[in-house]
């Protein structure tokens, strides 16, 4: 989140060059997935067939990517106020400093099954 002084041409001064009309934005954008579309404008910014929302450990009880029941509802901040949470740092499974959603989460896959043992491989 991004926090501070808005300057007179409507963006906050910490994320621009300058406070004119033609100021470039510095802040980055991610696109974890190489599709061309920055992870805030998709449901899926890794590309693994499993919402953000979901693999965030935000709640989605309808499954449709998106914080909150439907429908949505924000406050005048814009904040969704129909959902339980989503406003506390993403899961990191692994803690290896990069959220859970912004990385490819495969399913486990079973190598060999035996009558007494199973192995089984998790790919994170």
């Amino acid at each position: 989140m991004v926090d501070g002084a808005v300057g007179n041409n409507g963006l906050l001064n910490a994320i621009e060059t300058n406070d004119t009309d033609s100021a470039t934005v510095t802040v980055a954008t991610s696109d974890s997935d190489g599709d061309g579309t920055i992870d805030s404008h998709e449901l899926d910014a890794d590309n693994d067939g499993c919402n953000d929302v979901t693999e965030a450990g935000y709640t989605d009880d309808n499954s449709d990517g998106i914080l909150g029941d439907t429908p949505v509802t924000v406050d005048s901040w814009g904040v969704v106020t129909s959902g339980s949470d989503g406003y506390t740092t993403p899961l990191d499974s692994n803690s290896n400093s990069t959220y859970d959603f912004k990385k490819i989460q495969r399913r486990p896959h079973y190598l060999q099954q035996t009558e007494q043992k199973m192995f089984v491989m998790e790919v994170m």
